[in-house]
């Protein structure tokens, strides 16, 4: 059978001129068929056609694999088929077809469907979906990265990610993260301090982030006191000894401030 043919059983399935036994039939076809099949597989199509897309997201045919991918997309981006089913799908995937899929998940649903789809999803894929829509990874694609510090300090630069636009909740992950990193740990006192949590009695936080720049602190001091470790450490961060004493001047006047607010 052509490929056009079977797209066009489809078509006169749905209008209930032939039966969907003749369709599903197809599926034992050609590849190009069976491609041609899984373009117009929708929501309210029978399920062993959604079935058949989900056996071929991995066939050999690069065709068929492409075309059940999208068919794939659009069965999620309609609420036919189930996230954790998508999730597996693209966790399965090699890189290109993961970047393909993705490219044309954005071309047929929100960013914020997606993003709600890939909550939870593997790192690689989070970030490969990210990767496409950077300037969103703060915004409609945040529950991609909003519980991983790890990711966005990896792709802060590249992303041209700002802690300041970071929710709180990251801003703290990234303070426990990263406790010698002086803009982290003053953005999340900023956000403590003019939150309504230290008027409740909250200071446990206040006092873990003390606590962590003590320990950042301390970290910086014996590396100054080892001159080899000093050394390896400089030329891997590509900064000066005057660097890492202006960092440690820096936290010690947040761990200061950290006290203050606890205190209070």
């Amino acid at each position: 059978m052509l490929a056009s043919a079977a797209r066009l059983l489809v078509s006169f399935a749905r209008a209930g001129q032939v039966s969907w036994e003749i369709v599903e039939d197809r599926l034992a076809d050609a590849p190009v068929v069976q491609a041609s099949v899984l373009t117009q597989v929708a929501p309210t199509d029978p399920g062993e056609l959604h079935r058949h897309v989900l056996a071929c997201v991995h066939h050999d045919d690069a065709e068929l694999r492409r075309e059940a991918f999208e068919a794939a997309m659009r069965l999620c981006a309609a609420g036919a088929l189930e996230p954790d089913e998508l999730r597996g799908i693209l966790d399965r995937a090699s890189a290109p077809e993961l970047d393909e899929a993705i490219s044309s998940w954005f071309a047929l649903a929100t960013p914020s469907s997606i993003a709600r789809a890939l909550e939870g999803a593997p790192q690689h894929v989070r970030e490969r979906a990210l990767q496409q829509r950077p300037d969103l990874a703060l915004s409609e694609l945040g529950p991609l990265i909003f519980d991983d510090a790890d990711l966005f300090q990896r792709k802060q630069r590249d992303w041209a990610l700002q802690v300041a636009d970071a929710p709180t909740s990251l801003v703290l992950r990234l303070v426990i993260a990263e406790p010698c990193c002086v803009d982290y740990v003053r953005e999340a006192l900023a956000r403590l301090a003019a939150s309504d949590w230290l008027a409740v009695g909250e200071y446990a936080l206040v006092r873990d982030i003390q606590a962590r720049c003590a320990e950042a602190i301390s970290w910086i001091d014996g590396t100054l006191a080892a001159p080899g470790e000093l050394e390896e450490y400089l030329d891997e961060m590509g900064q000066s000894i005057d660097d890492l004493i202006s960092k440690r001047t820096e936290l010690e006047q947040l761990r200061a401030y950290a006290e203050r607010l606890a205190g209070m």
